[in-house]
This record gives C-alpha cells, structure tokens and sequence, in this order.
C-alpha cells in the first residue's frame, strides 16, 4: 500500500493521443479490491446522515445502573463507565472523526495545491520560498507540531479543524509543486505559451487538471492520517471532548478501566479506528495504481 506523508511522484506526466483516459471506469469496475474499499468508504459516509435511524440507543445517554456490561444481546459492544450503550457511540463517531477529516483534508488541499501548483510552474524566488516554509514546517512530527498550534487555538471542533488542516497543508505544497514543475517542461505546455496563452490559462487548462490524478490519490491517503491525528489529539485531551462520540476520547475513557479487566470499552474503538483508516489506505492504494497520468483531466 501507498505510505508516508505523500505519494512519490512518479509517472506523472498525461499520457496523450485522443484515447486518454479511456477505459479508465470499466479498469476501475474491474478492481475487486478498489471496488470494496470504496463500497466501504461509502458505506461508513452513509453513517453520518444515517447515525439516527441506526444506532440502537443514545450515543450521551448515561444510565449508571448498565454501566460497564458486558457484550450481549441488549448491548452487542457493551457499555461504558456512564452506561452509554458503544454500539451506538461508535455508530455516531463518524460524524465527528469522518467529519472533522474531511474538513481538515479540505482544508489543507485548498491551501496547499493552488501554492504547491503556481510555485512550481513560476518557480524562482516564490516557489523556493514557499518550499522551504514547507520544508520546515514538515521537518517537525505531526502529532508534536498538532499539540503546539493545539495550545495556541485552543481546544474545540473547529480549532481541531484548523490545526489537522494546517499540519497537512505542506504535503500537498510539496506533492503539487513537483507535478507542476514536471508538466512545466512537458512539450504541450512549451507550446501552449509559444501560442501567446497566459499564465494563469496554462495552469488552470492544462497544468491543474492533469494533476488530479495524484491529487485524488493524495486525498484519500490524508483522510485516513488526519483521522489518526484527530483520535490522537482527542486521546490525549486536546482534540474533541467527552461527552460528544468520538473513537480517541472513547479510547481514552475506556483506557481507565482496562486493567479492571473491562477491555470492551477501548477495544472496539480501536479497531473502528483501524479499520476505517486500513480502507482509506486501500482506497489509495488502488486509485494510484489505476489512475494512469491524465486520467483525471477536466476536459
């Protein structure tokens, strides 16, 4: 599978002739392993409308009397130290851990493409400059990094937004400004300038859309990471707080009673963490491997 920060860029340039991107959905259909990771990807997004009509109970109810039971037939996952049914909270946590990663992902793709994209076709002092403003803000480990703008924000959903956003902004930076520079050279761009287009018209028409394809790739890959550091943030009480359903926090609280011998709490959080971000992997794992140069392109 596809790891690390950022995808390598290799083979990016669009291949041409009339036939690109032809076959690309039947190629695309014909993956079993990208047509499960994205039924799944689907699948958990339905939960964020659905959470309601689905989840058996109450995702804050408390009712101390049920507390700490174990998996049964009234409660599948158990209950936590409030008595709040798990089923249900992890049911509902999408709506904050999906949510608050898609955002954050957004976020970061917004800022980090148009710079990554124009520094690398302008290149000279303003793409150096941003360059190296990437390059230190990635020199230093996410999570730590996550903690420290954390601290200066504050803590809440939105600030948890803003923070996942910013730490991933530089990979996007870093990715697009190496596409952009690549297709720069490429003949069809010589020639879109030696006809008098602009600019701003070679990046838009022919510089941007055929960087789709690892942008696509990327997306996916940073979902999964900011999910990570969204449950990180939230297990160690600077990212979303209790009671609001969420898999780090729940990790956390049912983390407490672990050594009781009350592993339900904290075990099928974890695994919800982990299977979701093992599908986000997948998903790009296999759109990298489908998504042939300029596949992607907006004609």
């Amino acid at each position: 599978m596809t790891d690390g920060r950022a995808i390598q860029i290799s083979s990016i340039v669009p291949g041409g002739g009339a036939g690109r991107g032809e076959g690309l959905l039947k190629r695309m259909w014909s993956d079993r392993q990208l047509v499960f990771a994205g039924a799944f990807v689907f699948l958990e997004l339905l939960l964020i409308p659905l959470a309601p009509l689905i989840a058996p109970y109450s995702p804050v109810g408390a009712s101390l009397s049920d507390k700490l039971l174990a998996p049964g037939w009234q409660h599948p996952f158990g209950t936590d130290s409030n008595g709040t049914d798990i089923l249900s909270r992890l049911i509902y946590a999408p709506r904050v851990d999906l949510m608050v990663a898609i955002a954050a992902t957004l976020i970061a793709a917004g800022v980090g493409t148009p710079l990554g994209i124009v520094a690398g076709y302008l290149k000279g002092a303003l793409g150096e400059t941003l360059m190296r403003v990437g390059d230190v803000i990635l020199t230093f480990p996410v999570f730590v990094l996550a903690l420290v703008v954390v601290a200066a924000l504050g803590q809440g959903q939105v600030q948890t937004i803003l923070v996942v956003g910013f730490v991933q902004a530089p990979i996007y930076l870093r990715l697009m400004y190496g596409v952009s520079a690549a297709l720069s050279r490429k003949g069809f761009v010589e020639s879109a300038l030696l006809s008098g287009a602009s600019r701003s018209h070679i990046i838009l028409r022919h510089i941007f859309p055929n960087a789709l394809g690892p942008l696509f790739v990327q997306l996916s890959i940073t979902i999964g990471l900011s999910i990570l550091l969204v449950s990180g943030l939230s297990f160690v009480g600077a990212g979303i707080q209790a009671p609001t359903p969420e898999w780090g926090s729940m990790i956390a609280t049912g983390s407490l009673n672990l050594g009781l011998g009350y592993w339900w709490p904290s075990v099928f959080p974890g695994i919800a963490i982990g299977v979701t971000v093992m599908g986000f992997a997948l998903l790009s794992d296999r759109l990298s491997a489908q998504l042939e140069p300029g596949d992607a392109r907006l004609e």
